[in-house]
């Protein structure tokens, strides 16, 4: 796939000029400055984000009760389920659910799927089968008293990859070497070519002095709060 690391950096220039660049600049000065020297031999690419639809089957077992007179009725029921359908992605293919994400925000391709990660697949059993049994006992009018989870498995399509790339750059602030991501790459619908420069708080390293600020104000509210309890007796 043909990327033009020109039209990349036109466009972090555009972002650099703009009051964007303020998010950057209020978490980390430092980094805001050295965007303005990425040249394009500092670009680099992510790789495609792989995914797969799936669902979870399972079958669970559920105990309800409710009560009749001066004693309880308990009935047992068991289950088949079968979840909604999800883009489940796998952290060993380097993918992260976030990622995905930003891509159906951007392509708008299958933006109506929930994205879990495989490992996430009991969790979701545990959920959809108790959510089943509770219904099925409701129905009954029995109030679910102990629920079990006997079995379940993901059954996934193939995997399949989305045109789009996280855009990495090679830069050097507070006297380190680092690489960032700063934003994505794309080719829309119409076959254009297409690229966002995004920061926002969780991809910008907070810079050293915030990290001394911070660490300066938790250990003030900590004596203070000492100085409070012993100041109590």
């Amino acid at each position: 796939m043909k990327t033009s690391k020109k039209f990349i950096i036109d466009q972090l220039n555009k972002y650099i000029s703009s009051e964007k660049i303020n998010t950057v600049k209020k978490r980390n000065p430092e980094l805001a400055s050295a965007l303005s020297k990425i040249s394009e031999n500092d670009l680099s690419f992510g790789n495609e984000p792989v995914m797969c639809f799936g669902t979870v089957h399972g079958n669970s077992t559920a105990v309800g009760t409710k009560a009749d007179g001066y004693s309880d009725i308990t009935r047992t029921v068991s289950m088949d389920f079968h979840s909604d359908t999800y883009l489940f992605v796998d952290k060993s293919n380097n993918t992260t659910a976030s990622f995905v994400r930003k891509a159906q925000s951007l392509l708008k391709k299958y933006k109506d799927y929930d994205v879990k990660y495989k490992v996430e697949a009991e969790e979701i059993a545990n959920k959809v089968g108790k959510a089943f049994c509770r219904e099925s006992l409701n129905d009954l009018n029995f109030t679910l008293s102990e629920y079990r989870l006997n079995r379940y498995e993901l059954v996934e399509k193939n995997d399949f990859t989305l045109p789009i790339r996280e855009i990495k750059a090679n830069t050097f602030f507070e006297n380190t070497k680092r690489t960032v991501t700063i934003g994505y790459w794309w080719i829309d619908n119409n076959g254009d070519e297409r690229v966002l420069i995004y920061f926002d708080n969780d991809s910008v390293p907070m810079s050293g002095k915030n990290k001394l600020i911070i660490f300066g104000l938790i250990a003030l509210a900590i004596i203070i709060l000492i100085l409070v309890l012993f100041g109590m007796r």
